[in-house]
């Protein structure tokens, strides 16, 4: 082999072994973008659970009477987790029932429940065990959400 085609031969490898750096290390750097994005997800969430937490433990310690403090409570959660509804109700183990104490709507809610002619204040829910939103969130003591009303109130509503 002449000098000349050990030269581009050389080159050659040395233009793969650029390119297949290359691959490596993108691939690399998009593997720690997509780590680094997970990670962020995962502390933009605890940083607003904290901050809920915060205002939450201010209403409670500003806050004596327990309507008010359960008022405060349902709004604050729903404006800080941006919900259409909130509500804090009192769980009776032995009816299996919850009894709303105080909820907060958005507008959008509000208009659209009084044109259907009720405002879900004075629904006791029962059947809690047999009602799988509520049996997850109570009985199995796992988080809860639901993006339908119908999940929480269905059947106690009539039309």
């Amino acid at each position: 082999m002449s000098d000349e085609e050990q030269k581009n031969n050389q080159t050659s490898q040395n233009d793969s072994n650029a390119e297949n750096h290359a691959e490596h290390t993108d691939a690399f750097f998009h593997k720690v973008s997509e780590e680094l994005y997970g990670r962020n997800l995962e502390l933009a969430v605890v940083n607003r659970t904290l901050s809920l937490l915060r205002k939450l433990y201010q209403i409670s310690i500003l806050t004596l009477e327990p309507v008010s403090l359960v008022e405060k409570i349902s709004e604050t959660v729903r404006h800080e987790l941006n919900l259409e509804i909130a509500g804090v109700f009192i769980f009776d183990s032995r009816s299996d029932s919850l009894t709303p104490l105080a909820f907060s709507k958005s507008d959008r809610l509000i208009a659209l429940l009084k044109n259907l002619g009720f405002l879900l204040r004075d629904i006791k829910i029962l059947d809690i065990s047999g009602r799988p939103f509520f049996n997850q969130a109570i009985y199995n003591k796992m988080p809860a959400i639901t993006g339908n009303l119908s999940d929480i109130w269905g059947g106690l509503i009539t039309d």
